[in-house]
């Protein structure tokens, strides 16, 4: 039918007629053959049909070697040598007793078709770790019956399904990456959404709630206890301690209470900064009816608003405290805790911080302050003390805490007689430039200028603004008084005026009709005193460019 090149090469040299070639005559039986043989390879795995005992002993008795018989276990060897397949198991015992759900990794050796099945232990399972299972060996389907045993193979392995080891039965729950790949190439099985979890919902731990403070010791040692079965002490903070030790925030109190036998008991409240803890303490009084003494032991206490311990900075002069369900009112404080309080720079402390507050809200009404200040100043001697001071920056609609107050008195109050120069504070607060180059105590001489005299000049022009300043106020208020003189007896006439103008009710009118308002009510005036007049009834709260009028100004200002 055909020949080898050699034997076609020959011929050709020789001359010799060869013919052409033909093909094989065509044979049923190869193609059934081949198609039963794929059938059993399927059935029984990738091990040969030679391994069957029967065939093996009928070639014997053919002749043929038996070195020749396995010749396709050594090809299965050498082709998949260390290629195993991997399952993940899950044997229920739960019907027997004391069962449980176990879980299994069922390795299966491509080269041999040997089946190994080691347990997979949680942590904290209780069990001993076993080395297996079931030792590396051939895994027979049947092993309770005697006579021919078959074996697992490869093609029989799927999920879902169940492998018997010796009365066991194993479901087969997932595989990893090269298994699912491998049996889908061979044996096209797909195990896309076929896959069992073998996560078990397991509820949340418990939290452990803390219990209540028992008040035996500090809460630190009760806190030890619940948190270890052996209870360490606190950690303390000793570079803390020893930095402040012997350092005490004392202060004034007294009950906040409607009762009036509580009203008129003082305690003295310590802070103690080396470990935070807080003393209440009540001095005996004469004809009090108490007794006095210690009213809380020195110990940590808790804020009961914010369930935090209270720290220095929540302890100011008008800040309300609750120890033993009592609440306290701070009301004074001594020189040496106000001192640390503006050293430390407290929020209610900080002076630098409550006056520039005051700039904030003083720098649109600055052409008042100075009015305003002398008209709250009755006895006429240039100062105010605490309680006028507090009228004016209410005034104002400045409201201060009694510890703000308290760091403005001793900031502009030097000689400590209670009272401030209003003079003085206003310079501080409205003049900043004024301000700036007060503090200026020298100079050098920079680039070609003197800074001395640069000083001097911004002096000068600082005092000539300020002059300027009181002279244009000085003459707002003659004006004013002139105007009160005359029109206070026809106030009932101008009030209707007032209401006319004021079309949106909210005390406001534009610049043009604000001069109108002046002409109807008679009032003479020059420009020069019209423009100032302007310039002080401007009300700075409203962005608008027809630049309103503060009627409701004006009228206190004459009538108020």
């Amino acid at each position: 039918m055909d020949c080898d090149a050699f034997t076609a090469q020959f011929f050709e040299e020789n001359n010799l007629e060869l013919g052409e070639p033909e093909d094989y005559p065509y044979n049923p039986f190869d193609a059934q053959y081949t198609v039963m043989k794929q059938k059993e390879v399927e059935n029984r795995g990738m091990s040969s049909v030679k391994t069957d005992d029967l065939m093996h002993w009928t070639e014997a008795m053919l002749g043929k070697p038996t070195n020749l018989i396995n010749e396709d276990k050594l090809a299965q060897f050498l082709k998949y040598d260390r290629k195993v397949l991997r399952f993940y198991c899950m044997w229920d015992d739960t019907p027997s007793l004391y069962g449980e759900v176990r879980r299994f990794v069922l390795h299966y050796y491509l080269a041999d078709d040997t089946v190994e099945i080691v347990e997979s232990y949680r942590s904290n399972s209780g069990r001993d770790p076993f080395p297996k299972l079931l030792n590396r060996q051939k895994l027979p389907i049947i092993w309770d019956k005697p006579g021919r045993k078959e074996f697992y193979t490869a093609a029989e392995l799927t999920l879902g399904g169940t492998v018997s080891v010796f009365g066991r039965d194993l479901l087969i729950c997932d595989c990893d990456d090269f298994t699912r790949q491998f049996m889908e190439e061979n044996f096209h099985h797909r195990y896309d959404g076929r896959t069992i979890s073998l996560e078990e919902e397991r509820p949340e731990p418990p939290r452990r709630e803390i219990p209540p403070y028992t008040g035996y010791g500090s809460e630190e040692d009760s806190l030890g206890s619940f948190y270890s079965l052996v209870p360490k002490p606190p950690h303390q903070n000793w570079a803390k301690y020893f930095e402040n030790d012997k350092k005490i925030l004392r202060f004034v109190a007294q009950l906040d209470t409607n009762a009036p036998e509580d009203r008129e008991r003082l305690f003295i409240i310590s802070y103690y900064l080396a470990d935070d803890t807080i003393g209440v303490y009540e001095p005996p009084a004469r004809n009090s009816g108490f007794m006095g003494g210690k009213f809380m032991e020195r110990c940590r206490s808790k804020n009961p608003g914010t369930d935090m311990f209270y720290k220095p900075t929540d302890m100011h002069v008008g800040a309300v405290m609750e120890f033993r369900r009592h609440q306290f009112v701070l009301i004074e404080a001594d020189e040496y805790t106000l001192n640390y309080m503006e050293n430390k720079k407290f929020p209610s402390s900080d002076v630098n911080i409550i006056v520039e507050k005051l700039k904030e809200k003083f720098r649109e009404q600055s052409v008042l302050i100075r009015d305003t200040f002398r008209r709250f100043d009755r006895d006429h001697s240039g100062s105010l003390n605490m309680a006028e001071f507090r009228e004016v920056l209410n005034k104002f609609h400045f409201d201060v805490t009694d510890q703000e107050l308290i760091t403005i008195m001793r900031k502009f109050d030097p000689n400590g007689d209670g009272s401030i120069r209003y003079d003085e504070f206003c310079a501080s607060v409205i003049e900043e430039d004024y301000k700036a180059v007060a503090v200026h105590h020298g100079g050098q001489i920079q680039h070609g200028e003197n800074v001395y005299e640069r000083g001097d000049k911004k002096i000068a022009e600082a005092a000539a603004e300020e002059d300027e300043q009181m002279r244009r106020q000085d003459r707002l208020n003659e004006l004013l008084g002139s105007f009160r003189e005359q029109l206070f007896p026809y106030r009932d006439q101008i009030q209707p005026m007032f209401a006319e103008f004021d079309a949106k009710g909210d005390g406001h009118c534009e610049q043009e009709q604000f001069k109108q308002l002046l002409d109807q009510m008679g009032v003479e005036v020059d420009a020069e005193d019209m423009e100032l007049i302007v310039e002080s009834f401007f009300d700075p709260d409203v962005e608008d460019q027809t630049r309103p009028m503060s009627i409701a100004v004006l009228d206190e200002a004459l009538f108020g």
